[in-house]
């Protein structure tokens, strides 16, 4: 049977025309003649939305069969070329939560003691006072009869005892005191590198480095690093963070941030691809020193069926494609750009068989 692809085209075109309004009558094919450029249109539209039904099929039916991949828009920019269909880095969805919105008063017992922060007093016995006092810049808040008490960087739990041993020891008979520390002064701090939207933020000194980076929308997940995150002071390293230890053993050093501190987030080191029987399919970062099996799978943490490990990926010499098993993967050195497929691939050595009709003993065996 000979397939007439002018009638087949002139039919797509007139349900285009019929999806696009519903108002638009389509004349049939016998009261108009549609011309050559109708038809080119017509058969790029049927090109267009050509269905694959294997992959359909193979897809569960997840997959819309269309030959072209939709590249939905995103925050952090155009994704890089080779990256797509890949998973996404260990620690993405760190900056998803709304926690940036949970303000906390900033008075926990850790907070420093900083500039323009409020402290109330209260002394009574022998001399009866009652006054809310504010740091000045130089760290000092000042007291009628006893002078100036220094508390900047005092623990907020410490600010009690500091000074009431300072009024103490001027009144030394019969005069109790009662120290509170009401209010804290926010910080602006700078955030900066392959963030979604870097720039200065205001917080209070007690908050974490989460919150800042969250307010900047998080880390990009093309091109920042979740390992290599500094803060800077006056241009001096002050601090590092590995969101992975947070994310894997919920370390998070505690900080106390000053006015114009900077988070640098540092540019993505090397990743590594991790598919198949592991517990956490991701994408990794390297960190020079630990490149070795070992350090992925501690947190890749394959599956315990998982027998055997296939690497691709490409050195100097050229592409490679290894497969070994799992307990030699530990000292296997990982490079950039490499695929680690953890797979159960050991057939079992023993059948299962079960008895039906009349027997003695178990039915299983």
């Amino acid at each position: 049977m000979s397939f007439n692809y002018r009638f087949f085209s002139l039919m797509v075109l007139k349900l285009i025309i019929f999806s696009t309004s519903s108002l638009l009558i389509v004349p049939s094919y016998s009261q108009q003649t549609p011309t050559e450029e109708q038809l080119r249109q017509a058969q790029q539209a049927s090109q267009s939305q050509r269905v694959d039904l294997s992959q359909y099929i193979q897809s569960g039916g997840n997959s819309t069969g269309r030959g072209g991949s939709i590249n939905l828009p995103s925050e952090s920019g155009p994704m890089p070329a080779g990256e797509e269909g890949l998973p996404p880095p260990y620690g993405a969805n760190l900056f998803k939560g709304g926690f940036e919105t949970e303000r906390s008063d900033g008075l926990n017992s850790a907070y420093l003691v900083a500039p323009g922060d409020k402290i109330a007093i209260q002394m009574w016995g022998t001399v009866n006072s009652s006054d809310v006092v504010t740091v000045d810049n130089q760290g000092n808040i000042f007291i009628t009869d006893v002078g100036p008490i220094k508390v900047q960087d005092t623990p907020a739990s410490r600010v009690n005892a500091v000074v009431t041993q300072a009024i103490k020891s001027i009144y030394t008979n019969n005069v109790s005191v009662y120290v509170n520390l009401l209010t804290a002064t926010p910080v602006s701090v700078f955030v900066a590198g392959p963030v979604l939207r870097p720039g200065q933020y205001a917080g209070l000194a007690s908050d974490s480095v989460l919150f800042y980076l969250k307010r900047a929308g998080g880390i990009d997940p093309h091109r920042g690093s979740y390992r290599n995150i500094t803060v800077m002071r006056q241009g001096e390293t002050v601090l590092t963070y590995d969101l992975y230890d947070f994310l894997k053993l919920g370390k998070l050093p505690a900080f106390s941030f000053k006015d114009e501190d900077v988070i640098f987030v540092g540019e993505q080191g090397s990743m590594v691809n991790v598919e198949g029987a592991a517990r956490y399919p991701f994408r990794f970062e390297l960190e020079k020193s630990k490149r070795s099996g070992t350090a992925l799978m501690t947190y890749a943490r394959p599956l315990s069926k998982t027998s055997h490990v296939a690497i691709t990926g490409s050195r100097a010499s050229g592409p490679i494609s290894v497969y070994l098993p799992v307990n030699e993967f530990d000292q296997f050195t990982m490079a950039d750009g490499d695929t680690v497929l953890f797979n159960d691939d050991i057939r079992p050595q023993v059948i299962s068989v079960q008895i039906s009709g009349s027997y003695e003993g178990p039915s299983f065996y």
